[in-house]
């Protein structure tokens, strides 16, 4: 299943009251360390990332990295 970053889903959480909140706090705080951001790099920059993805990856697990190359 894939969305779309513009759309919403609708969650819902069913049980009793202490049971729906405390699920609705985990779920925000997850939902609060997930972030998407773009970079725009140098080419140096860039390549040194490329050569060294396999360790910078193992430093942020479960981060994920993604590098475009410029036209």
């Amino acid at each position: 299943m894939v969305f779309n970053l513009d759309e919403s889903v609708p969650v819902h959480i069913y049980g009793r009251g202490a049971d729906v909140v405390m699920v609705a706090q985990i779920l925000q705080s997850e939902l609060d360390k997930m972030s998407f951001r773009t970079i725009s790099l140098q080419r140096d920059v860039a390549k040194f990332i490329l050569d060294n993805i396999k360790e910078i990856k193992s430093m942020i697990d479960p981060c994920e990295i993604r590098v475009k190359r410029p036209n």
